[in-house]
């Protein structure tokens, strides 16, 4: 497996585990057991990014409403949240790729929208290592379970998952710079609805 751990690598750690043969391309037709491993892995990048992590949270936004008032974020947004204390009485939330406002129970916006924060889905060559390790090591579990079933197996992918995520987590409190002292929104009591770091 390469020092940058390619979506090619993760895949192929999955069929390792079905003692099938390595592909060398993502790009050609496929057996079914790589369309699947492709499927897991996309699936569990995209439950793990729901999460919010530092590395995909950009904070203190500024959205400009386009020329018919709409402010439409771009399809690798998951979520939106807003910063209380730049944007006081606002209540906006994402409807399918547009910002709704439910206090004035409209899609228009008459000014920019500050402090927004967003929450982002990347592929997972651009995932940082550990949590290319972390989706690496779900993944597995879930692939094996939905192929072998092992229970013995099972259980050793699972004592991965726990070490994957402790690093991961690790990583992602360093990465953060939150402390119990910063009122920010980044810091560990921040306001941001969807950032997980207290339940990790």
């Amino acid at each position: 497996m390469s020092a940058q751990m390619t979506k090619l690598d993760c895949v192929n750690s999955l069929l390792s585990i079905i003692g099938e043969l390595p592909v060398t391309t993502l790009e050609d037709t496929l057996n079914a057991d790589a369309v699947l491993a492709i499927r897991v892995i996309d699936d569990t990048v995209r439950d793990t990014l729901s999460e919010g992590w530092c590395f995909n949270l950009e904070y203190d936004v500024t959205l400009q409403p386009d020329i018919n008032g709409e402010i439409t974020l771009t399809d690798n947004v998951i979520a939106c949240d807003i910063d209380p204390l730049k944007a006081r009485g606002k209540d906006v939330v994402l409807r399918g790729r547009r910002l709704y406002d439910r206090k004035n129970h409209t899609y228009i916006f008459d000014a920019p929208l500050q402090g927004v924060i967003l929450q982002y889905h990347f592929e997972y060559e651009d995932l940082p290592l550990p949590q290319k390790q972390y989706v690496l090591a779900v993944a597995k579990a879930r692939f094996h379970s939905m192929i072998i079933g092992d229970a013995t197996l099972a259980s050793a992918l699972l004592q991965d998952v726990q070490r994957a995520r402790v690093i991961a987590v690790a990583d992602d409190l360093r990465q953060s710079d939150r402390n119990f002292l910063d009122r920010r929104p980044n810091s560990l009591f921040g306001f941001s609805s969807f950032h997980n770091a207290l339940r990790r």
